[in-house]
């Protein structure tokens, strides 16, 4: 509901017609045109898309379809170049469309990467633990520890970093919900 100049609204939607034109209808998403130059953009592409309002375009709904029948989550015999760079779009992608896709990816990826955490028992300074991921093909093994760990760490908290876009949220109800004027009294009075 938050109002945009002109200018804002041009430019979202020149940047979904070009995001559009990436796409094809096997759901591939490409650099500069519609063929697919790596299997990660098209999560990339997907999740793009979605935080842009095209949740329900048929872009969006042919890249979902092409990932779940091309792309995998198997982290000891990744199928794609660069999995963790693919994954991390896909699980947010994933996310933000919720049903039976989101609910199939949730159930393979966090607990399969809870389980492939590299855990050094009282590393750090003061005798905590320190954990961390390595890609798991070799792809990626260029980037280091720092980006892997972080893409998976992510990848963990797509659950509090987003709000799913399918889900509607009223303004009005959430605020009856938490009914703001008795809760500026308690803090007032609790200040007090």
């Amino acid at each position: 509901g938050i109002g945009a100049p002109d200018e804002t609204k041009k430019a979202m939607r020149s940047a979904i017609l070009a995001l559009k034109r990436n796409s094809n209808n096997a759901g591939w998403f490409g650099y500069v045109n519609n063929q697919p130059a790596h299997t990660g953009l098209s999560g990339a592409g997907i999740l793009s898309l979605q935080l842009m309002g095209s949740i329900a375009d048929r872009e969006v709904k042919n890249g979902i379809d092409w990932c779940t029948k091309n792309l995998s989550f198997d982290w000891d015999k990744p199928e794609q170049p660069r999995p963790l760079y693919v994954w991390y779009y896909l699980t947010q992608a994933y996310f933000h469309e919720g049903g039976r896709n989101w609910n199939n990816w949730n159930s393979l990826f966090s607990k399969t990467l809870a389980g492939k955490q590299n855990i050094i028992r009282g590393a750090s300074a003061d005798g905590k633990d320190i954990g961390f991921w390595e890609t798991p093909g070799p792809s990626e093994k260029e980037y280091g520890r720092v980006y892997d760990t972080t893409l998976c760490a992510l990848m963990l908290q797509v659950y509090y970093r987003y709000l799913p876009t399918y889900a509607k949220i009223s303004t009005t109800d959430t605020a009856k919900s938490l009914d703001y004027d008795k809760a500026l009294v308690e803090v007032t009075i609790r200040q007090r």
